[in-house]
C-alpha cells in the first residue's frame, strides 16, 4: 500500500552538542520528500524523545518548528525508540498499511534523499528499510580511519542492523512486536522479529547515514565501542590476513 503518512522517531540523551546538526539534515529529507511528491506528499511528523536528559537539549530542539518533544526518564534506547513510535502512531491517521516510521539518532546526520528513498522502496513493497551507517571520520584516530575504511572495502554492510537508519510500516511494526525496552540492540532484536513474522525487509547501499563516531557512549556498547574498543581493529586485521 501506498505511504500517505510519516514519521520521523529520535531518541536523544543529552545531545546538545549534534542535535541540531541531526534535526537540520531531517528537515532537508522532508523538504526533499515534500518536493518530489508534489502536489501530494505524505504528511509528516517529527518526534524527539529526550530520555533522562540533564543539559540543554530541548532548549535546543524547540527552537526547530513542528517538531514533537516527549519526555521520559528511562535510561533506555528501546523504551524511548517505543515511546516515540506509540506517539507517531496515535497522530497518523490512516491505516498502519499506509503509514511509515523512519528511524534515526541524536548525533547523526540523514541524507537528504533519506525519505525519498524509504517511501520508494516501502511504495514498491518493502516492509522494512535496513540502510548502512558511516562515522564522522574526524572523530577517529588516523589509524582507526585507516582500519574502517580497509574493512568497508571487503566486507559490504548491506544488512546490518543500525536504528540510526531504519525505516518500517506501521503494520508490520504492530505485528512484530514493536522495540522491546533493551539499552542495547533493540534494532537488532526488532528487525529479527519482523523477519520471523515475514516482513519484507530491505537492505540500502544508497541512504548512508553519518553518525558520531566519538569514544564516549550514550548507550554502553553501542557503535563507538565498535570503534574505539578493539572490535574495528580486530576486524581490519582480519581482512589483512585474509585478504
Amino acid at each position: 500500500m501506498t505511504i500517505e503518512a510519516l514519521s520521523v522517531v529520535i531518541p536523544a540523551r543529552n545531545e546538545s552538542a549534534l542535535i541540531s546538526r541531526c534535526l537540520h539534515s531531517v528537515h532537508r529529507a522532508v523538504d526533499q520528500l515534500r518536493s518530489e511528491h508534489a502536489p501530494s506528499p505524505p504528511t509528516v511528523r517529527i518526534v524527539v524523545v529526550l530520555d533522562s536528559c540533564s543539559d540543554d537539549t530541548r532548549d535546543l530542539v524547540s527552537c526547530f518548528g513542528s517538531v514533537e518533544i516527549i519526555e521520559i526518564d528511562a535510561g533506555s534506547v528501546g523504551v524511548a525508540r517505543s515511546v516515540g513510535v506509540a506517539s507517531a502512531l496515535a497522530r497518523m491517521g490512516v491505516a498502519s498499511e499506509a503509514a511509515w516510521i523512519a528511524n534515526t539518532d541524536a548525533d547523526s546526520a540523514v541524507p537528504p534523499q533519506w525519505l525519498v528513498e524509504q517511501v520508494r522502496l516501502a511504495n514498491a513493497g518493502a516492509d522494512v528499510v535496513v540502510g548502512t551507517v558511516s562515522p564522522v571520520m574526524t572523530d577517529l584516530t588516523k589509524d582507526l580511519a585507516d582500519a574502517w575504511h580497509r574493512v568497508r572495502r571487503h566486507r559490504s554492510p548491506a544488512g546490518h542492523v543500525h536504528g540510526a537508519n531504519l525505516g518500517f510500516r506501521a503494520s508490520s511494526y504492530l505485528l512484530a512486536g514493536g522495540f522491546s525496552s533493551e539499552g542495547l540492540h533493540e534494532d537488532v532484536g526488532l528487525v529479527a522479529r519482523f523477519r520471523a513474522v515475514f516482513a519484507a525487509v530491505c537492505s540500502s547501499l544508497d541512504i548512508d547515514v553519518e553518525t558520531s563516531g566519538r569514544k564516549s557512549n550514550r548507550v554502553a556498547g553501542g557503535y563507538g565501542a565498535y570503534l574505539h574498543d578493539g572490535l574495528l581493529r580486530s576486524a581490519a586485521l582480519y581482512e589483512d590476513l585474509t585478504g
